[in-house]
């Protein structure tokens, strides 16, 4: 994530208020958008991702993620997160969105998609 990803501030119902700094979303406690794509093989097989082992825990997480930047519509954010990441563009099926109530305070409404 580069410090001037500008994303939408969301209300409790996913609906746009304002704007803020990807990397300040978190500790103002906005409500904002993200997205999660998982790979799926023929075999039905996911492709998962790990992060870095210098992040403390070092989770597992789905095979792309990242933040829908201001104006941008989930499905966007998906193509553009998944075209970066691993230089696909591939069709995508919309799975759900789902609102994650963050334990510091705010809702992340994330929109997931299978490729």
């Amino acid at each position: 994530m580069e410090r001037d990803e500008i994303i939408d501030v969301v209300d409790d119902t996913d609906t746009v208020i304002g704007r803020t700094y990807a990397s300040d979303a978190v500790g103002r406690k906005c409500n904002h958008r993200f997205v999660h794509i998982v790979l799926v093989n023929d075999n039905n097989d996911i492709a998962a991702s790990k992060h870095a082992s210098n992040n403390p825990g070092a989770l597992w997480n789905s095979t792309v993620s990242g933040h829908v930047l201001s104006n941008e519509t989930y499905r966007q954010a998906a193509q553009r997160l998944l075209r970066r990441a691993l230089g696909l563009d591939t069709d995508l099926t919309f799975s759900g969105k789902l609102a994650f109530r963050h334990p510091h305070g705010f809702t992340k409404y994330i929109g997931v998609f299978a490729a």
